[in-house]
């Protein structure tokens, strides 16, 4: 799941960068430019930085393909991602765009780490960490040269009136980080949780059939052929099939099976997604402001 978040940008490495290198410019776009040629591997395909990610994936068995795990990306991975696009096209952010990226670049480094330590970890020997082992060292660099080469530069040629834009992409892009981090936690606590949340949702549907928990029901009737879609939702959730089976889908390698009778919850801003396993399937769908005010 973590290796599949980090695709929507990884595979697609310094595309958002590269809209601030193009056409006639100065000295401070130049030292940009040597930032963003490093991640396309000075010209040389397999040291270009999304090839490394490839060899990443690969050896994880995972799809290499720009954005084939589109569905599974949580919306704060691609806040992070269209952020980056959304300060870069527009040249009038452009000290949003160098604050965003001289601080991301600084803290990618213990980030690369830590991940690479995890993955071995994890998968042992067998995985190709290369992209985090070489983002680990060139990253420390490009951080000093984005702060000593770009936005020290930008200060001293443009003024002390440009410092609040490039302040404010560096705390841009730590709050976007920081909501991506706290995102993705949820996720995974998510699936660890599964046991809990259909317990929970037994006692709640208890008490809807009995009648001591009046609740309004939206009422889905899905055939195997209709197409597979994720989604999150502003409220708890509380799936309850009453004929067929399904498939709660909570990640690439992360399904839930419910038969007929089976209920779980799913809690707010919780991304899945719903494949019928059967011919058909007829199941409903309650929503819950908190699900757990309803457990008393």
């Amino acid at each position: 799941m973590r290796l599949t978040q980090l695709a929507c940008d990884f595979l697609s490495e310094a595309s958002a960068s590269s809209r601030n290198i193009l056409g006639k410019y100065g000295d401070i776009q130049s030292q940009f430019f040597k930032i963003v040629i490093d991640d396309y591997g000075y010209g040389v395909h397999s040291a270009k930085h999304s090839t490394l990610y490839e060899n990443t994936l690969a050896t994880c068995d995972l799809i290499s393909e720009v954005h084939a795990y589109w569905k599974f990306y949580l919306s704060s991975s691609l806040a992070i991602s269209n952020y980056y696009h959304y300060v870069s096209r527009d040249h009038s952010k452009y000290f949003r765009a160098i604050g965003a990226i001289a601080v991301a670049e600084s803290m990618f480094s213990h980030t690369c780490r830590k991940i690479s330590q995890m993955l071995h970890t994890v998968f042992g020997k067998s995985i190709d960490t290369y992209y985090f082992d070489e983002h680990v060292h060139i990253d420390a660099h490009h951080g000093r040269m984005a702060f000593e080469h770009v936005v020290a530069p930008a200060i001293e040629r443009y003024g002390n009136g440009v410092i609040p834009d490039i302040v404010r992409g560096m705390e841009e892009l730590q709050l976007l980080t920081a909501i991506a981090d706290e995102d993705f936690i949820a996720q995974v606590s998510f699936f660890d949780a599964v046991a809990d949340l259909k317990t929970a949702a037994q006692r709640i549907h208890a008490r809807i059939v009995e009648g001591s928990l009046p609740q309004p029901a939206i009422t889905h009737l899905a055939t195997r052929s209709q197409p597979f879609i994720t989604r999150v939702s502003n409220q708890d959730q509380l799936y309850a099939v009453q004929s067929g089976t399904l498939d709660l889908v909570l990640g690439p390698d992360q399904t839930v099976r419910l038969d007929r009778g089976d209920v779980m919850i799913v809690p707010r801003q919780r991304l899945h997604g719903t494949a019928i396993v059967s011919e058909e399937s007829w199941y409903y769908v309650y929503d819950f402001e908190d699900y757990r005010s309803c457990l008393s």
